[in-house]
């Protein structure tokens, strides 16, 4: 089936032909979802997003539920950081077996070198979790799509709601208030709080 001829179906009335977008799509959502919110809130925040899908499909206009979809979930891990904004938690799961042994091995000198790269690997993706979690959520946000999902500035506008030159602005606010975070002394040491 055509996305237009489910979405027509539901708005006449079959709500359990919205499963079938649920189906087709609920990869492409959790995806964007794994991207942008911790772990643990990846299965709510897939939920919200065909929620609000639904509630919104009197709104769709067009052929591709995909592109509509993807903004509604992109915003749904927007507004999770507006809402849990500051949320100083950070949950650590116990090592496995496997990764004691790593360890027990790391440690014993075997493999000290490679020990030590990854260390400072981990210990710099604490520190810009633990900056970026200091920036309000629309400057998370434009950083993250933009940097790590390598966006264009206009699409970045288009996904948030925002003007280009709003986009701008933020990744150049946020940009520099992570270069302050980051040249603060004793960053690394804030990060193990």
């Amino acid at each position: 089936m055509v996305d237009a001829e489910i979405v027509s179906e539901v708005l006449s009335g079959n709500s359990g032909a919205f499963r079938h977008i649920m189906t087709k799509y609920e990869s492409i959502v959790v995806s964007i979802a794994r991207r942008h919110v911790p772990p643990s809130d990846v299965e709510d925040n897939v939920q919200e997003t065909f929620m609000r899908g639904y509630r919104s499909l009197p709104t769709f206009r067009g052929d591709d539920l995909k592109p509509w979809l993807s903004v509604i979930a992109i915003r749904t891990c927007y507004d999770f950081w507006r809402t849990h904004y500051r949320r100083d938690e950070v949950q650590l799961s116990p090592l496995s077996k496997e990764n004691e042994a790593w360890l027990e091995t790391a440690l014993a000198g075997v493999a000290s070198r490679q020990f030590h790269e990854d260390k400072e690997r981990k210990e710099a993706k604490a520190v810009l979790q633990w900056a970026m979690g200091r920036l309000s959520a629309g400057d998370r946000m434009a950083l993250e799509l933009v940097y790590f999902e390598e966006r264009s500035v206009k699409e970045v506008g288009e996904l948030l709601g925002l003007s280009t030159v709003n986009v701008k602005v933020r990744l150049l606010r946020a940009r520099r208030k992570l270069r302050g975070l980051l040249a603060q002394p004793n960053v690394g040491q804030r990060c193990d709080r």
